[in-house]
């Protein structure tokens, strides 16, 4: 008598299932491929250093020179600091995975720009004519006049980057040992403050000095006022930005790993699992900077009257309300008196197809 043998079983094979990594790494590439028509654009257009309005007798001058000598200082140090935490790990860590993420997200920086004048470098940095106006669906067509200060800017968003988002961590860690049980909104609000004040540190000197300015800014919604002013908006962008940065370095689960390393395990190759985990960093770089700029373009329409700023801030962009400035393709600066917002022309240039 033969004994009846049940079917086996056959059950089906695990599918790759979508995390919310690879939707934010799709974001990433686009952004990438924006990136990559922007500077190729803004290439053929033979950028240049903006000298015109440049003064070498003003203090300013010297300063930006020690900023930039800062900066690069400050840099190597991380840089050193990177190599050998690599080196250690044998891998390419998370710290130089944001390196790289936020060097190739310096190019939003002169998005601020995108629809009006309302921030303003000074030509006294080491710069180059800004691509801003190559930025497809760029409203104002004259962004490009702006001078972008590459030398300190590069290095400000890969490693001034890192150096927030360690010294966060520090607080951090300094906190957690007296509040273990800090609640996750409780860290978040606390690294968004921290956040705050480091943007304050690193941006008021620049501020008071002429070496940048929140020119297209109300001065009834700012700290301080006059050709000084420092917004409130930009400490909102500051707590979104910095804030956000420190957080996704610094919070990480039992095993060491960041929200764009997590739930991963079903991609069997760790070097598909980096490059992923690394896209998605790149794609929230680039978005946590555009909602940032985006903030800080809600108080451009409301602008009051450009100050008494330099020439070499300025440069040319606009005509200022004291009439300092005067004679600008562009037309009155955001808050003046006849001012409107140019819609992808301006007097004696083409208007795009």
């Amino acid at each position: 008598m033969k004994t009846a043998v049940a079917p086996a079983v056959v059950t089906a094979p695990n599918r790759s299932r979508w995390r919310w990594q690879q939707l934010l790494a799709g974001v990433g590439v686009l952004f990438l491929v924006w990136e990559t028509w922007t500077l190729v654009s803004w290439l053929g257009q033979n950028p240049h250093q903006v000298t015109e309005f440049r003064d070498k007798d003003s203090a300013t001058w010297i300063l930006a020179r020690v900023y930039e000598f800062g900066m690069i200082a400050v840099s190597a140090g991380l840089l050193a600091f990177v190599v050998r935490q690599c080196r250690r790990a044998r891998t390419v860590t998370f710290d130089a995975q944001l390196l790289v993420a936020g060097l190739l997200a310096y190019w939003l920086d002169p998005a601020e720009n995108f629809f009006q004048p309302i921030f303003l470098y000074s030509s006294q940095w080491t710069n180059v004519s800004s691509w801003c106006s190559q930025m497809p669906f760029v409203v104002n067509p004259d962004c490009g006049r702006l001078p972008e200060p590459y030398l300190f800017l590069t290095l400000t968003y890969s490693f001034g980057t890192l150096v927030c988002a360690i010294g966060g961590g520090w607080l951090l860690r300094a906190v957690r040992a007296r509040r273990p049980h800090l609640s996750t909104p409780a860290v978040l609000v606390l690294v968004g403050i921290f956040g705050v004040l480091f943007d304050l540190a690193l941006e008021y000197p620049m501020v008071a000095t002429h070496l940048w300015n929140y020119a297209g800014f109300p001065d009834s919604f700012s700290l301080f006022s006059g050709s000084v002013k420092y917004p409130v908006i930009v400490m909102i962008a500051a707590f979104v930005f910095w804030g956000g940065l420190t957080a996704v370095r610094n919070l990480k689960n039992d095993r060491g790993e960041t929200i764009f390393e997590q739930g991963l395990d079903h991609i069997r190759s760790p070097r598909w699992r980096r490059a992923l985990g690394f896209l998605s960093l790149v794609g929230f770089f680039q978005l946590l900077i555009l909602t940032a700029d985006a903030i800080c373009m809600l108080g451009g329409p409301f602008s009051s009257p450009y100050r008494d700023y330099p020439a070499h801030v300025v440069n040319g962009l606009c005509d200022t309300a004291d009439g300092v400035v005067t004679g600008t393709r562009y037309g009155p600066c955001p808050g003046t008196p006849g001012y409107r917002m140019p819609i992808r022309s301006l007097p004696g240039t083409t208007p795009p197809d």
